[in-house]
């Protein structure tokens, strides 16, 4: 039973450092577009810089549908663990 919750435990690790560097990676990308748009923006570019801040948008929403997996996540392993007395298991 230890073994097996030592390896669900490597597994959730792995999955929040997968979703967290892949949210920081796509925010990155983000702010480039943000930055790009505002430049265009600022040369008369307004439709494409529209376009790009469309773009933008989705974009955000996708972040912020990882970061409600990652809380997701987070909830089903505080709930997994939970022992039947109330409190929390320690996963070693």
């Amino acid at each position: 039973m230890r073994e097996l919750q030592r390896v669900m435990t490597l597994i959730y690790s792995f999955s929040q450092a997968v979703l967290n560097r892949e949210a920081s990676r796509l925010l990155g990308v983000a702010n480039q577009m943000r930055e790009q748009a505002t430049l265009l923006e600022n040369c008369g570019y307004n439709d494409l810089a529209n376009s790009i801040l469309l773009e933008f948008d989705k974009l955000m929403l996708v972040i912020e549908q990882i970061y409600e997996a990652m809380d997701q996540e987070v909830m089903d392993q505080l709930g997994n663990n939970a022992s039947p007395g109330g409190g929390y298991e320690r996963l070693e």
